[in-house]
């Protein structure tokens, strides 16, 4: 596979039915804004299953490119698949930044992944910029209770990785004449993405007094 570091991948999180969420759309159009004047390239990454109409739509919602895995064990939200599988696309194509919707799929998955790429997190932003001299993204977010924001930079690690509020950004309008490239991805075999959920059920099977088994 091609690897290209001039990419800022967004993340568009997706209803049972495949249909996108709003917070994907919103950082969409603000990922497009931001690199308008830089040579970065804005790539919709899509997890999910019946999304085959969602990747034409993100297209139309300004994405130059989508990488997509359409696969029925990621129809409903599941840590392991998804952080595997979104893990194995980052290796392969080496993006520069990623965006993922500050919600409790982002809020899980994105911790999960930056430990695993071994970079930084940004978590829970209101606004995302880039230095003008660099390729560096400054992530504001709020802290001390709301009372001060904190601008955050990654100079090292890449990816760099920040989770974003809904509702802080509008969602682009679509342009029914926009043409992108769609790539198809398959999904990792299940049995690598269940083999931690496997080793989790085992740990809880020998102290049933203590831990009780739930789905991850």
């Amino acid at each position: 596979m091609t690897k290209d570091k001039q990419e800022m991948w967004v993340f568009i999180e997706c209803f049972k039915n495949g249909k996108p969420k709003n917070i994907g759309l919103e950082l969409l159009n603000e990922a497009t804004k931001i690199t308008k004047e830089k040579n970065i390239r804005v790539v919709a990454i899509i997890l999910g299953n019946n999304i085959i109409e969602t990747t034409k739509y993100v297209i139309y919602a300004k994405a130059e490119k989508v990488i997509y895995i359409n696969n029925k064990n990621l129809e409903i939200y599941n840590t392991e698949a998804y952080v595997t599988n979104f893990y194995n696309l980052i290796k392969n194509y080496n993006p520069q930044t990623i965006l993922i919707g500050a919600t409790s799929i982002g809020r899980d998955m994105a911790p999960r992944l930056s430990a695993r790429l071994k970079t930084g997190l940004t978590a829970d932003c209101t606004k995302i910029e880039i230095e003008e001299l660099s390729d560096n993204i400054i992530w504001t977010r709020p802290t001390f209770g709301g009372n001060l924001m904190a601008q955050i930079v990654c100079l090292e690690n890449r990816p760099q990785m920040g989770t974003i509020r809904a509702g802080v950004f509008k969602k682009a309008e679509l342009n029914f004449s926009n043409k992108g490239t769609i790539i198809e991805i398959s999904a990792l075999h299940r049995s690598l993405w269940l083999c931690c959920t496997n080793r989790l059920m085992a740990v809880v099977s020998l102290s049933p007094d203590r831990l009780i088994p739930r789905p991850l």
